[in-house]
């Protein structure tokens, strides 16, 4: 080859290698932009929001806005995002928590102020109401924040006062009565001078001693009257014995009659006033058969020493002139009786009877410790007697369910109108049997309160009252809960038991015997529970236990008319159905451990369950359409289901020890953590169960949220409660007995003695 040949060839050899080196540049840039800014790589991301999740391909480069807008994800004013919209997305999470205000308005009672004035001219002990006191009504414009549809926060934004309450006032006694040896010092002087006298000095020294010896003892008093500032009146109530009881008058004036009477026997003095008139002495006793004049009712006696214009002097006896004992218009029981004015022209009676202005067809039984209802009244001394000249019933929430009652039963439906929320409580009163006349109700609840239970041998029923524009109407028609009862087994055998908490933390036991799962039902009236292969039911208070059938686990239905049981087979368990009143049976599915929808969005039909295939498979969580339909599956590995109270989520505890959720729309499970013995808190915004790290210890999981909180500090825990109203939980101790605690951890303090607890409360834990 010549070298003029050569020299074209290296000139293509360098262009050549030129474009190589060029090319090879061009690859190394590249490669160091994808090293130094991947922005060609993807990332994947989970978003939350509104229950549910939806997965994402975003650019590494992309923020948590654009995913947003990728997803098509719009966002109100104040949602809140996790991690900020800004933000560029570096995890593989987005959390959207839906922030939204509501503006609300309700009403409330503002109570009435309590004038006193105090009148020099009436003893101690003296007190009249000269004008009844009434709670106003105000209503107040609120700003409800919600997050997730869940309420976390409530701000008073305004308020208005609908109606001004009205202040009570009241005039008590000031004036201290003359010491009795005041008395007896002037007695003594009278009866030293050598009047006439039907008792010697002897006999006035020693009644006197002994007026004096008995004051203060608790089975007796005395009183001294007085008129025109000076003593000369003595009544005396006392008991010798307990059931030894005597009402004496002891009497001077300046005639120097002084002499003893027995006027009552059987009755204490609660109040006595005297008066001197041209006919004689007139005396009125306030008396009871209690000395406190709460246990029985007040009654009135007006006795007369009279004048004998003739003689000039005084008679010797008293005479009983008028009593209200036998006068149907005087209803004072648990009330009281107090003098109006200085003298005894008048008489104010106020007091508490579910008879007060009724007919002899009371809807409710008048009895010791039930509710009454509040009257005034004012009687005047007309002649020798009293006569009523008003009665007014007091406006009171027990008085407008009286009234109610006594109004929906008579037939006069269009009277219940001003006394209701909205019709719709008179229909379900009407469903409840509270217009029929034939039933006859006990009431509990104090006269103030603004929830009463009612209970005939049909049915019982919870009505709630609220302040209305005129007084309180009736605004709520339900069951009545099983508040502040609960079952677990006593320390010293076996044995179950309800057991009715009492404030100050003692309890009272109702022994039912050996059962195991008791559940209520919907109603809180009946208790079903399963013993040694069969199911059993019974009232609240353990009464009319009846067998069911063969089972376990037994499960109510909303309506209280069914069962759902597990029924042993040499095929394996079954779900079985069962009538309560007819005994009727329908074998459902195969299965174990039903658990009954609460009533949900009109529908009483679904059923969770576990079902096992085989022995090399965990049991499985399904629902299943009682009517007939093919059971769906809700969770691949899980037993024990556990509604949510407001049935649209399950708790369920898998094969790895691990608690769960599942929701119903969309199907999602979510995992709680590790753990037994859950249980719903009553508005299903928690889940409370114990956990196995520490093994014992009580934790809260947060529906909303996922967070999961110890409660307290105790790791010795093995059953546990949500009270009725979700503000306590009740704790079984390991050797320890039951504590109650806050369901925020505060205030543990000891219930009683006891183990392994079998909670009425509901809902009923897994276990």
């Amino acid at each position: 080859m010549t070298g003029s040949e050569q020299k074209p060839r290296s000139g293509l050899q360098r262009g050549r290698l030129r474009l190589a080196l060029a090319a090879g540049v061009i690859l190394l840039a590249i490669a160091a932009g994808y090293l130094l800014n991947p922005v060609s790589a993807d990332r994947q991301v989970t978003v939350h929001v509104d229950g549910r999740q939806q997965r994402l391909i975003v650019g590494r480069s992309a923020t948590v806005g654009q995913a947003l807008a990728q997803a098509g994800i719009t966002l109100g004013p104040s949602d809140r995002v996790s991690p900020p919209l800004a933000s560029a997305v570096t995890s593989s999470t987005i959390s959207i928590v839906r922030v939204t205000t509501e503006e609300r308005t309700r009403r409330e009672a503002i109570p009435f102020n309590r004038l006193v004035t105090e009148d020099a001219r009436c003893a101690r002990g003296y007190r009249r109401i000269v004008q009844a006191g009434k709670a106003g009504l105000r209503e107040l414009r609120e700003m409800v924040i919600m997050e997730d549809g869940i309420e976390v926060e409530r701000r008073t934004i305004g308020e208005q006062v609908i109606v001004q309450p009205i202040d009570e006032q009241v005039i008590v006694g000031s004036r201290d009565d003359p010491p009795l040896d005041t008395f007896r010092s002037v007695a003594l002087a009278y009866l030293g001078r050598g009047g006439v006298t039907r008792l010697s000095p002897a006999v006035v020294e020693q009644t006197l001693f002994e007026l004096a010896r008995l004051q203060g003892d608790r089975y007796g008093s005395v009183r001294v009257l007085t008129c025109n500032g000076r003593p000369w009146l003595v009544v005396q109530s006392f008991a010798p014995a307990a059931n030894d009881v005597a009402l004496l008058v002891f009497w001077w004036s300046d005639e120097l009659h002084s002499f003893d009477q027995i006027v009552s026997e059987g009755v204490y003095m609660l109040d006595g006033r005297a008066q001197q008139t041209t006919a004689g002495i007139e005396l009125g006793l306030i008396v009871s058969s209690s000395q406190s004049g709460e246990a029985s009712a007040p009654q009135y006696l007006l006795l007369r020493l009279p004048f004998d214009p003739s003689a000039q002097t005084l008679a010797d006896t008293w005479q009983l002139l008028w009593s209200s004992l036998g006068v149907a218009e005087w209803r004072s029981s648990q009330g009281t009786v107090v003098f109006a004015g200085s003298g005894l022209e008048r008489l104010d009676v106020r007091g508490a009877s579910s008879a007060a202005g009724a007919s002899s067809q009371s809807p409710f039984m008048d009895c010791r410790g039930c509710p009454r209802r509040r009257f005034a009244s004012t009687w005047e001394h007309q002649g020798d007697a009293y006569v009523q000249v008003s009665q007014q019933v007091v406006a009171s929430p027990y008085a407008t369910l009286w009234a109610f009652a006594d109004d929906l039963r008579s037939g006069n439906v269009t009277a219940t109108l001003p006394l209701v929320a909205d019709s719709s409580v008179i229909s379900a009163s009407i469903k409840a049997g509270l217009d029929r006349r034939d039933r006859q109700w006990t009431v509990s609840g104090r006269e103030t309160d603004t929830t009463f239970d009612l209970r005939s041998k049909e049915a019982s029923v919870r009505v709630t009252l609220t302040p209305g524009a005129q007084g309180w109407i009736v605004s709520g028609i339900g069951p009545v809960p099983a508040t502040g009862r609960l079952l677990f087994t006593a320390t010293r055998s076996v044995l179950r038991g309800i057991y009715q908490l009492e404030p100050g933390g003692s309890v009272e036991a109702i022994a039912l015997g050996d059962g195991e799962r008791y559940v209520w039902s919907s109603d809180y009236g009946s208790l079903a529970f399963d013993w040694q292969g069969q199911v059993y039911v019974m009232a609240g208070d353990g009464s009319n236990r009846r067998l069911i059938g063969r089972g376990v686990a037994p499960s109510w239905s909303p309506d209280g008319k069914r069962l759902a049981l597990e029924r042993q087979t040499d095929g394996g368990p079954l779900i079985v159905i069962v009538d309560v009143e007819s005994g009727q049976e329908t074998t459902l599915v195969a299965g174990s451990r039903p658990a009954w929808q609460p009533a949900h969005e009109g529908t009483t039909q679904h059923i969770a369950y576990a079902y096992t295939k085989n022995q090399d498979t965990p049991p499985a969580v399904y629902l299943i359409d009682v009517s007939g339909s093919a059971p769906a599956l809700l969770a691949s590995d899980g037993n024990e289901p556990l509604w949510s109270p407001d049935g649209t989520a399950v708790a369920f505890r898998t094969s790895r020890q691990e608690i769960a959720i599942v929701t119903l729309e969309p199907n999602q499970v979510r995992t709680v953590g590790q753990g037994w013995g859950y249980t719903w808190s009553p508005d299903g915004r928690w889940l409370a169960f114990i956990g196995r790290q520490p093994t014992g210890a009580p934790m809260l999981w947060q529906r909303s949220s996922g967070e999961v909180t110890p409660l307290g500090n105790r790791d010795d825990v093995d059953g546990l409660s949500w009270s009725p109203d979700g503000k306590e939980l009740v704790l079984s101790v390991a050797g320890g007995g039951l504590w109650l605690v806050a369901s925020d951890g505060s205030n543990l303090r000891k219930l009683a003695d006891g183990r392994d607890p079998q909670w009425a409360w509901l809902p009923r834990a897994g276990r």
